[in-house]
């Protein structure tokens, strides 16, 4: 292939991508770093194009000068370059052939090594684990783990622990109903049981734990998780990350909506919610929940419900905004707090009726009080620029 060729002209010349980058502030961008970022695949592969008697240039795919500016500004802040190029495909900047499945396979591979230190092939916990449960009663937990371990009591936190490395290793069988039941109350995910959501009279939740527990326990084993990504395309990849992302992200908010409205448990989500809010934070999180979710769809009884459950989050893209706003409005306005009670704010979510009487109260407070509340709403508009509902 010649310069001259036409295929040539969407493709990006290495020196042309240094200098945006060098002209956009970052000082360090440079060729070799170009050619260094492409060895580690932070960008793609370039390919030599010749150039007549002006020798050859260094073609690079179209779209790399946005993937190098990208990593440039990931790299003032993470060093590591398997970060920086994990980064830029979790934010959709890159595809998962460039780096995405190498770790995901080798972050599989890890967690079963890992697992294999704590849990023995019979299912006996290991000198090592042991060891480190009773570090666990004392330990920094991020806040919703902090928050099991004060439900379970720190006396009791290493059940939870030792409970958890049963299920993940698939030794189920190992705790007996009781125990089942303990550890589901313990991780707050027991009121998913009993709260009664009114569109359907009943509770969202029901059947069998010990059954529940064994199909957590068969889709998270890490075993599974490396025999999924390699039966997995690159398109695959990809369309998991991006419907994880709004998953995590329906889920974290609605999570935080219970939490604020009503509790820290309140149906189960409460608690599943910061608790996925956590994991998507953290870049071994969001490879856990890539691959927790390709598991999930490799079952065909379970990918209905997964697509009927992105649908119901993106029904309501903005509800941690809506909530924050309406909380400050109850707040500022004079007399919202006793036209608004917390009691009726704590069916924001599962009652229409009160959806229905709550807009009518702001819709009479409004005709007093644009101004103010329209303030509130413009220090609340979304990302995207819209305003919340």
């Amino acid at each position: 292939m010649t310069w001259q060729d036409e295929a040539d002209e969407l493709w990006e010349d290495a020196n042309d991508i240094v200098a945006l980058a060098i002209g956009l502030g970052y000082a360090g961008a440079s060729r070799a770093r170009l050619r260094a970022w492409h060895r580690h695949r932070v960008v793609p592969a370039p390919r030599q194009v010749g150039r007549g008697v002006h020798g050859t240039a260094t073609l690079y795919p179209p779209g790399t000068a946005t993937v190098f500016l990208r990593a440039c500004e990931l790299h003032l802040t993470q060093r590591k370059l398997k970060e920086v190029a994990w980064a830029l495909w979790w934010n959709g900047f890159t595809d998962a052939s460039l780096s995405a499945r190498s770790q995901l396979v080798a972050f599989a591979e890890r967690l079963a090594q890992l697992l294999d230190k704590f849990v023995g092939p019979n299912g006996e916990l290991t000198e090592h684990a042991h060891d480190e449960l009773d570090k666990s009663t004392a330990a920094r937990l991020p806040a919703p783990f902090a928050r099991v371990r004060r439900r379970a009591g720190a006396a009791d936190f290493d059940f939870v622990v030792q409970s958890l490395l049963y299920i993940a290793s698939g030794h189920v069988d190992a705790l007996g109903d009781t125990a089942l039941k303990e550890l589901e109350h313990a991780l707050g995910h027991d009121r998913a049981r009993t709260d009664i959501v009114g569109s359907i009279g009943g509770p969202w939740l029901e059947g069998d734990v010990r059954e529940d527990m064994e199909n957590i326990s068969s889709l998270a084993s890490p075993r599974r998780f490396i025999e999924v990504i390699r039966t997995c395309s690159d398109d695959e990849l990809d369309e998991a990350r991006d419907e994880v992302g709004r998953f995590a992200a329906g889920l974290a908010d609605l999570g935080y909506a219970m939490r604020k409205s009503m509790d820290n448990w309140a149906y189960g989500m409460a608690a599943w919610g910061g608790q996925i809010e956590y994991l998507i934070g953290t870049p071994d999180g969001q490879r856990y929940m890539v691959l927790a979710w390709l598991s999930c769809k490799k079952r065909p009884d379970l990918t209905p419900n997964l697509g009927t459950i992105l649908a119901s989050f993106d029904k309501s893209p903005h509800l941690r905004h809506d909530m924050d706003l309406l909380f400050e409005v109850r707040e500022k306005i004079p007399g919202l707090a006793e036209r608004l009670p917390l009691s009726l704010l704590r069916r924001i979510l599962k009652d229409p009726a009160s959806q229905k009487r709550i807009a009518g109260v702001l819709t009479e407070a409004r005709k007093e009080h644009a101004a103010q509340i329209d303030e509130i709403i413009y220090r609340h508009r979304t990302v995207d620029g819209s305003d919340p509902v």
